[in-house]
């Protein structure tokens, strides 16, 4: 008797109901472990933009030759400029681009006295750090947003970089250089800051490497 259950196997409407629901598991197990994923990942990114800005703050407090925005002024510095060692790859995997990723500095609107607003553009994607990336290099961006937009987790859900996030930056082959479109940069800080003095003006100084 003891050697006839031994010898009995699974039937195939047993295997057939056990892969079935091994399929049900992984279905469930699978996208949650992705999303998981996902999230830690767009996590680490929003904490690498609070360190951006942060760097940003202390690049502005050291560098002498940075001079502070006036009324219808603004001010872009890239991380290549300011050398950023700890910057290197992100959390998708892929390098921050030196050039394309860049901070933004504007006065306050209440034109108080010691009061700017801080944008961050920070971009990782494939390919040469120091050339503006291409719409095909898997990039991931942080666009035009506030300390507080980080802070208040408000802006995950639109990490993964558009077209538009790569327009602020052109690549002059000719002369291999990078070039920041002055135009795109004011009309995106005209709609961000919803501020009148950029609607008429809009004068940008950069600082580059």
């Amino acid at each position: 008797m003891l050697g006839k259950m031994k010898n009995k196997g699974f039937t195939l409407v047993e295997l057939i109901a056990v892969i079935v629901i091994l399929g049900i598991l992984l279905g469930i197990a699978v996208p949650t472990t992705i999303s998981t994923i996902n999230n830690q990942r767009k996590k680490a990114f929003i904490e690498d933009g609070l360190r951006f800005i942060a760097s940003s703050k202390s690049k502005i407090n050291e560098d002498k030759k940075i001079e502070y925005p006036r009324e219808n002024e603004a001010i872009l510095v890239n991380l290549k400029y300011m050398n950023v060692e700890d910057f290197t790859t992100s959390s998708y995997g892929v390098p921050y681009n030196l050039a394309s990723s860049f901070f933004v500095m504007i006065p306050c609107k209440n034109n108080n006295t010691n009061c700017y607003e801080i944008y961050i553009n920070l971009v990782a994607c494939k390919g040469d750090i120091n050339k503006k990336c291409s719409e095909g290099a898997s990039p991931y961006s942080l666009e035009f947003v506030k300390e507080e937009d980080l802070k208040n987790n408000s802006y995950t859900q639109n990490i993964n970089v558009t077209a538009t996030a790569l327009n602020y930056i052109n690549y002059d082959n000719i002369n291999n250089r990078n070039i920041y479109v002055k135009d795109k940069i004011c009309e995106k800080l005209k709609e961000i800051s919803k501020d009148s003095r950029f609607k008429y003006a809009c004068n940008l100084k950069t600082y580059i490497s």
